[in-house]
């Protein structure tokens, strides 16, 4: 799991000590990690469809991620399993860890949450950006959002090939800080706007609605979740011939439901882990 979410990032990309002074003060790293652990866990013990990593209504918190989300507290300080009435919080994409650690420290980076999306959820392969690419502020005067200065850096077609498939995945989660924390507005009153698609084209407006939209693509979704999980598995990249395997373990796995011990047992079983 720590190596899947990137987890390391956090460590390597701590937040800023003045800007994100309850990061330190709540220790909310372990918190995070805590949180993301502990719904893997559950979700093996009990054996739940991969699904979920994208549309639980669950999750695990102690009173000071409560607190940070805006939850009710719970009974202890100990981590309790609370149920979510609503979006937007639930599933790895609105939990503190995978947020934190696609962020820079600073501020958010639709970029690199972007990427993030669309390796770890949609399974895709991120584009190689062209050679001789320029950094970030090519005229960004006039512009107040993180979307206006991507809009203003990416009107080069060389820039445009690659953003336009990475920074609406990022847009998607911009209500959340570079801690998670969610937000309507920016530190310049400018008000987020999370609307987007996805390269396969289906449209969104909030966070809700992005997650249906991921979901959508339920099959490809758990596909990726089968390679992750054989990648880690046989500690190798994948390769064209064993996609006759990965295609049969995903049939399978779609037989029962998709569920996360089911994949566990299929990875194991399969020709790619006994002849590694």
């Amino acid at each position: 799991l720590r190596q899947w979410l990137h987890l390391e990032n956090i460590t390597q990309l701590p937040p800023d000590e003045k800007k994100f002074k309850t990061f330190y003060d709540d220790a909310l790293e372990d918190a995070f990690t805590t949180e993301s652990f502990m719904v893997f866990k559950y979700m093996v013990d009990e054996n739940r469809p991969v699904t979920e990593f994208l549309s639980a209504n669950y999750t695990f918190i102690n009173n000071d991620l409560a607190k940070h989300y805006g939850l009710d507290k719970v009974d202890k300080y100990d981590f309790k399993k609370v149920t979510l009435k609503a979006p937007p919080r639930g599933g790895l994409l609105t939990q503190g860890a995978v947020l934190t650690s696609t962020s820079n420290g600073i501020e958010t980076s639709p970029v690199l949450r972007g990427i993030w999306v669309l390796q770890n959820i949609l399974g895709l392969k991120k584009p190689a950006p062209p050679p001789n690419v320029p950094a970030l502020a090519v005229d960004t005067r006039g512009t107040r959002t993180l979307r206006q200065q991507l809009s203003a850096h990416t009107k080069s077609s060389r820039c445009a090939t690659c953003h336009r498939h990475i920074d609406p995945l990022g847009f998607a989660l911009e209500n959340f800080d570079a801690i998670g924390t969610w937000r309507e507005k920016y530190e310049n009153n400018a008000r987020v706007d999370t609307s987007g698609k996805l390269p396969t084209g289906q449209k969104y407006r909030k966070i809700g609605e992005f997650k249906k939209a991921l979901l959508s693509r339920k099959d490809s979704f758990t596909q990726g979740r089968v390679s992750k999980f054989l990648t880690y598995a046989t500690g190798r990249l994948l390769e064209a011939g064993d996609r006759g395997e990965i295609d049969r373990i995903t049939a399978e796995l779609k037989k029962d439901g998709n569920r996360l011990r089911d994949l566990v047992h299929l990875v194991v079983q399969s020709k790619i882990f006994l002849n590694k």
